[in-house]
């Protein structure tokens, strides 16, 4: 079904400790395209750089608004951005990211098909080239985790607040990664649909430090299990067999340790992320190899 126009888009924008980036970001959403009535919630999450103040220096260039989200967590976040947007469709993007001028326009013009959408993600142009390069290239596409649905990055989508409602917004136990994936799972599962706007681009920022990096990829990990007992009439378990095949590519890649470059990032990297799947499976009770 296709949806009217929304009447008032909300730009939700969580936030803690952004002030380094938040500037480039406002810059961005100043410079937008669209020409429909919009506004700009920054959710700031116990913020101690005073970025929170510092956005409403662009009240002059934006239709601005600060509320303060106490409990730490970005799905505690998502959710606090329901109640204070006054929107009926609301776009995401991070404190930390940039979005490029006809970034709302296209999210909106994909939301009149959909009810909930996901932009594409520039992985190049906010990272050095090594940092990138730990990482494998993202599709031009929603990904669709575990092989199932895809889903919409939850640091450039939008979604129509009755959806939201209908749902329950965000499910706070995630922490550190999926939920963006759970979120959009039960939007399809609901009945609502999924879009994609590949001209809603944001330059996303990845983590540069390497430790940081992989407690990220532990975390992905550790939450895929918790999707996958929670999906499981869709995601079956995995089987013994798989986890050992898993284990020995795994150890037969440990020469890459004494090679200092990007091929022992990304084993480190693998490793991280299958040990958190290990580490899920054993608190879910369920086996994601």
């Amino acid at each position: 079904m296709r949806r009217s126009a929304p009447a008032l888009v909300s730009v939700c924008i969580p936030s803690r400790n952004t002030r380094a980036t938040l500037p480039a970001q406002l810059d961005a959403l100043a410079a937008q395209t669209y020409a429909g009535p919009w506004e700009v919630v920054l959710l700031d999450n116990g913020s101690t750089d005073g970025s929170d103040a510092l956005a409403l220096d662009w009240s002059d260039r934006l239709t601005i608004r600060v509320a303060r989200v106490a409990t730490p967590g970005i799905s505690h976040v998502r959710n606090a951005a329901r109640s204070a947007a006054r929107g009926d469709l609301l776009a995401f993007c991070d404190g930390d990211d940039v979005v490029v001028p006809g970034w709302l326009s296209a999210l909106v013009h994909a939301a009149r098909d959909a009810d909930l959408v996901g932009g594409r993600l520039d992985e190049t142009s906010l990272n050095p080239a090594h940092v990138s390069a730990w990482r494998d290239p993202l599709p031009d596409a929603l990904m669709a985790p575990l092989g199932y649905l895809p889903f919409a990055p939850g640091g450039n989508c939008a979604v129509w607040a009755d959806v939201v409602d209908e749902v329950g917004g965000w499910d706070t136990s995630y922490v550190g990664g999926s939920d963006d994936v759970d979120f959009s799972w039960r939007v399809q599962r609901a009945g609502y649909t999924v879009g994609y706007a590949p001209g809603a681009v944001v330059a996303y920022r990845y983590r540069a430090d390497l430790r940081s990096f992989l407690r990220q990829y532990h975390r992905y990990g550790l939450t895929e299990a918790t999707l996958q007992r929670r999906f499981a009439d869709a995601v079956p378990r995995s089987t013994v067999g798989d986890v050992l095949r898993v284990w020995r590519r795994l150890l037969r890649r440990l020469p890459a340790l004494r090679h200092p470059g990007v091929e022992r990032v990304k084993l480190l990297r693998d490793w991280a992320y299958h040990s958190g799947r290990l580490r899920g499976s054993l608190r879910e009770r369920t086996l994601l190899a």
